[in-house]
């Protein structure tokens, strides 16, 4: 396993590159956060079935996924900065459309296909700035990656804290666009602000393993920490779609209470986080906390399942520790797979 330096032996470039790199990370975290309170609930009175839910969450990661594949091509033939700002650009447009979408769509047929189209968008744009970011990171801080890993996840962690109560109260104060606009507009600033230290940065900072990739993932090892980070998005990403249904069906809560339940699990994350790092830093990956991780967060969706699977029902606040005790997990689970991804990208 690679050593990583710690981040106080970054130089003063360094560091402001780090801070532009998370600055943007948690403005893109803020945008995409908003939905998860305020979509589901706002889908389902539109008329929108679960699996329809589900939909709208999947088909946006898919496209993250799939246009992955092509930003990481064009970052040999543009600026990581140029990618950014299409990214954010695109992100920001998407979310304003759904934000009009929700507010004034008449009915399922005008709300459904506009909102899938929007997301679609949305995974393309966050595909292309978490691209741009990691090729930032792992070129011009190539010894620091456990450190720079564990910077990049709490800004993503701060937004997904932040995000929430805000556009729970900019729901309350105005309705479902608002939050959306609000938020947009946050990250074009952000982006303004960031591009300024990272405009001088070149191409080809991914060129290193040009030609490489697929039979670099054909290694044992490398097809483990792929299986493991998808089982890791599918978790998070299942969480995100079913919880605010299942708070909403089994207890009556609106957007506002699915907000400060996320805010919660988030700052739950963010205190968790550094302690997971400090651990998996002295274990290397180890294994067992990595099983571990995983199968609480697994047991979390088990305790949360509705009748029939178990036929009790919980109080909210005992739902709502559920939640917090997968947030621990998730974690974890994400910490202790970043010294996997680094060996594979050695």
């Amino acid at each position: 396993m690679p050593e990583s330096k710690s981040l106080t032996t970054l130089d003063r470039r360094q560091r402001i590159l780090l801070a532009a790199v998370c600055g943007l990370e948690f403005a893109e975290s803020l945008v995409l956060t908003i939905v998860i309170p305020l979509l589901p609930i706002t889908a389902k009175e539109k008329g929108v079935t679960n699996f329809e839910v589900g939909i709208l969450f999947g088909v946006a990661w898919l496209a993250a996924a799939l246009s992955g594949v092509v930003h990481g091509k064009l970052l040999s033939r543009i600026t990581p900065i140029s990618l950014a700002i299409a990214g954010c650009v695109i992100t920001a447009i998407a979310t304003v459309g759904i934000g009009l979408a929700g507010q004034f769509s008449r009915d399922l047929v005008e709300f459904l296909p506009s909102v899938i189209g929007l997301r679609i968008m949305q995974g393309c744009g966050y595909s292309a700035i978490a691209v741009s970011a990691q090729a930032i990171l792992s070129a011009e801080m190539p010894e620091h990656k456990l450190g720079v890993q564990a910077a990049y996840q709490g800004s993503v962690a701060l937004g997904f804290t932040l995000s929430p109560p805000i556009a729970g109260g900019l729901y309350a104060a105005n309705g479902f666009w608002l939050p959306f606009i609000v938020m947009s507009v946050i990250l074009l600033i952000i982006l303004i602000i960031v591009a300024i230290p990272l405009r001088h940065l070149k191409g080809q900072v991914v060129q290193h393993k040009s030609g490489q990739y697929f039979p670099l993932l054909l290694q044992p090892r490398a097809i483990l920490t792929v299986a493991h980070s998808l089982v890791i998005a599918f978790v998070f990403r299942f969480f995100e779609g079913f919880i605010p249904v299942h708070m909403h069906e089994q207890f009556g809560w609106g957007p506002a209470e699915v907000a400060w339940l996320f805010t919660v699990c988030a700052v739950v994350f963010i205190i968790f986080l550094p302690i997971w790092v400090k651990l998996n830093t002295a274990l290397m990956g180890n294994v067992a906390v990595m099983s571990w991780c995983m199968l609480m967060a697994g047991i979390s969706f088990f305790l949360l399942a509705p009748a029939p699977f178990i036929p009790v029902k919980y109080p909210w606040w005992a739902s709502s520790l559920v939640c917090l005790f997968y947030a621990i997990s998730y974690a974890g689970a994400i910490v202790t797979n970043v010294p996997d991804l680094i060996f594979v990208s050695r």
